[in-house]
């Protein structure tokens, strides 16, 4: 155990009490690194107020590593980032280092005492072009000045007021008369202002701790932290507790304040009341809705098509023949208007997927293929050899109106649709391309229910399985990969909450293999090893061709920040291993030429989509150029544009979702076990083609067998029975359960 006390100066994001006082937390630092920290407090910690924390480091031979704070004292926050940032992007001329010199010269007031007096510049010592390109600005933005120091007399940051100024002028409003009628705007202004900082405010100006708009606020805030984590309703009662405990009101008074607001009638917020439940309007709307689309698609007249013929001539002209049952779902999809195809990895949806496009193709029948991501996209792509998109790309995302430009006014004609990947597209976006696809269409849902669920609302693929409304082929014979392979059998294995095969092996020739550590620096250490050297070295000393560590190797963690092992923090480790900086290698803002990335973005006008993952190829005049792949040309980033590019050389398992890699690295550790669920740790593993390989803990994998997400909280499944007519034990499917698993080695 290490006593030696540090220092840390941040922002509290979110502050967790538990019995005697004993909190969890989660504090930024001025360089926007986060630290999760424990530990007891004679005093309130609250959220979004500033601190300083002198903590030492607990290594735990089970829990591997926490930082526990000892000592706590509140601070003014620090804005050296802010006004250094905002100078100097904002004036031209001026650059990084004459911002940083005002920020020395006036200290954390420097914005508002250059905006009450912009003269003071000159008693800084600048060159005085320099001192004249900073006055200059601050003269001729006075009104906005004004505007900008009784913003932060709210108590928003002198960004968060910028951004606030920026908004009211594109809607034309009044920024202070807009506040001071209902601070909890700010929300839907400010991305980084939640509702207790609003709250704060609206206390501060005389808000009284039972006015109905904190009420709606305060519902609005608990149904889209419930929709955050994919739900689309909360029950009453739970609903009622968490506002009860956020407002510190008794559970009477709530209760008869929510009945005055007449639920179902709010015009601003909009929320319905359905049973015992409530839900945000819209995706009250939106999950009726689509049982609507569902039934119209499933009851409009189509062709009746003979593909028998067709079939027999693609197994006579493919290497590997459809089975009976990849056979069947191919007639099922053809037959049906909406069809519904599943199975685990190796079962044949892809050969089932281009036996059906042979037979699409033989026929002249126009069709699409599709899937929710950029990386789900090329994977189809290079499986099928056809033309295949995102959905968004499909429908036409219009980034500027925040709209797709394919709609119910505007269809997309086609005789077939295929959306692979299914089980990961959302509510929303799946309304929205049931209403875009052209009359007399069909429909193939492709996808395996046992990966994660989508970002976003929702679960419509396995509630559309579950409804029974929809025939439904299941693939449970397992065929991919060659003799001797464990990935599949391993995944396979998890499935059914068997132990895993693991070797642990010297060599790297199996495909699956196992590292056991049991802190976080330790498997941190080895993976480091693993990609540096060792899985290569072994290779070569056995003749085997070497890996590209670059482009074959992933690392798949569970979390994007907020751990030790985290994707922001573990990518800039394994920068340094494989893109190291030197005098030779251009840097700017974190970036290294030859740098691995990903782009976090859907941007039309540049071909870009989110997930594509390239490598940077130039960096010149403020600008990165990365080559992405499939691209034969490179793409410029430039100014806000470089927000949308992170490292890409670990990455999360939401991320990886419809990709596959040659070799995929999973770290196991104990910090990491509230999101080590079955599902997560399955879509892993089926992540890798030719090698997967797990370092960490083996109890903290063993526990995921049995770990399952909370089932998500939607009513389409009952929705669309009833559209349907279908009692609960009727069974209009063609599903065949699985009973066993059987493996052929091809």
């Amino acid at each position: 155990m290490n006593y030696n006390n540090q220092m840390i100066e941040g922002c509290v994001e979110k502050a967790k009490v538990y019995n005697n006082n004993f909190y969890r937390i989660r504090v930024k630092d001025s360089k926007n690194k986060k630290y999760t920290m424990v530990g007891n407090a004679i005093t309130i910690i609250e959220e979004f107020r500033y601190y300083r924390f002198s903590y030492y480091t607990k290594i735990d031979p089970k829990y591997g590593e926490s930082k526990v704070f000892t000592d706590i004292m509140e601070i003014e926050k620090n804005e050296e980032i802010d006004v250094v940032k905002l100078i100097s992007s904002n004036i031209d001329g001026i650059g990084k280092a004459t911002a940083e010199a005002v920020y020395k010269a006036l200290g954390t007031n420097a914005m508002n005492l250059l905006m009450e007096n912009p003269d003071i510049i000159n008693t800084i010592d600048l060159k005085e072009k320099k001192k004249e390109l900073i006055k200059e600005y601050f003269t001729s933005t006075e009104r906005t000045n004004r505007i900008m120091l009784q913003l932060q007399e709210f108590g928003l940051s002198y960004k968060e007021s910028a951004d606030f100024l920026e908004q009211s002028n594109k809607r034309v409003f009044d920024p202070i008369e807009k506040i001071n009628q209902n601070p909890y705007e700010l929300i839907t202004f400010i991305n980084t202002i939640g509702f207790e900082q609003a709250d704060s405010i609206a206390k501060n100006i005389g808000f009284r701790p039972d006015h109905p708009l904190r009420l709606e606020n305060c519902i609005y805030y608990h149904l889209k932290k419930s929709e955050e984590s994919g739900n689309s309703y909360m029950n009453y009662i739970s609903l009622v507790d968490k506002v009860q405990r956020t407002m510190q009101l008794s559970l009477s008074k709530i209760e008869n304040m929510i009945a005055d607001l007449e639920l179902s009638k709010s015009d601003d917020l909009g929320y319905i009341k359905h049973n015992e439940d409530i839900y945000l309007e819209r995706t009250y709307q939106v999950e009726k809705y689509l049982p609507e689309l569902l039934h119209r698609i499933m009851n409009q007249k189509t062709k009746v098509i003979e593909v028998d013929t067709y079939i027999e001539a693609f197994n006579k002209d493919s290497k590997i023949p459809l089975s009976e049952k990849q056979a069947e779902a191919v007639k099922t999809a053809l037959d049906s208007n909406i069809s519904l195809l599943t199975g685990r990895p190796g079962a044949g949806k892809t050969q089932s997927l281009k036996g059906l496009i042979y037979c699409l193709e033989a026929l002249r029948l126009e069709y699409k293929l599709c899937a929710p991501t950029g990386m789900a996209s090329k994977k189809m792509k290079q499986a099928t050899g056809r033309k295949a998109s995102t959905i968004h790309k499909l429908l036409e995302w219009d980034e500027r109106t925040k709209k797709f430009t394919r709609n119910k006014d505007n269809k997309i004609e086609a005789e077939f649709f295929v959306i692979d990947e299914s089980s990961m597209v959302n509510m929303f976006v799946f309304a929205n391309f049931l209403n875009a696809i052209g009359e007399n269409s069909k429909i193939l849902f492709v996808g395996d229910t046992d990966q994660l669920e989508p970002v976003g609302i929702g679960k419509v693929f396995k509630d559309m399985i579950d409804s029974k409304a929809f025939y439904h082929t299941h693939l449970d014979k397992i065929y991919r990969q060659g003799k001797g392979s464990t990935i599949t059998e391993n995944a396979n294995r998890l499935l059914d909450r068997q132990p895993l095969i693991l070797r642990q092996t010297e060599g790297f020739i199996e495909d699956f293999f196992y590292f056991e550590r049991n802190n976080t620096d330790s498997v941190k250490s080895c993976i480091r090893g693993l990609i540096k050297e060792d899985l290569n070295n072994y290779r070569k000393s056995k003749g085997i061709s070497e890996f590209d560590t670059l482009k074959d190797i992933q690392v798949l963690m569970p979390k994007r920040e907020d751990t030790p092992l985290s994707v922001k923090e573990f990518n800039k480790e394994l920068q340094a291993i494989l893109n190291p900086k030197n005098n030779d290698i251009q840097d700017y803002r974190g970036f290294r030429l030859g740098d691995k990335v990903i782009h976090l973005k859907n941007i039309e006008a540049k071909d870009v989509i989110n997930g594509d993952v390239g490598f940077i190829t130039k960096i010149e005049n403020k600008s990165i150029f990365v080559r992405f792949d499939d691209k034969d040309n490179d793409i410029e980033f430039k100014g806000e544009e470089i927000n949308a590019l992170d490292l890409a050389y670990s990455c999360t398992v939401h991320k990886s979702q419809g990709s596959e890699y040659p070799v995929v690295i999973i770290p196991i550790v104990a910090e990491d076990t509230s999101m080590l669920y079955l599902n997560l740790v399955y879509t892993a593993i089926t992540r890798g083609k030719a090698m997967v390989i797990v370092v960490g803990d083996i109890n903290v994998l063993n526990q995921s067998l049995y770990a399952r997400k909370e089932q998500r909280k939607t009513k389409l499944c009952r929705f669309i029975q009833d559209k349907f007519n279908i009692k609960v034990e009727e069974q209009m499917t063609l599903e065949m359960e699985l009973s066993s698993l059987s493996f052929e080695w091809n």
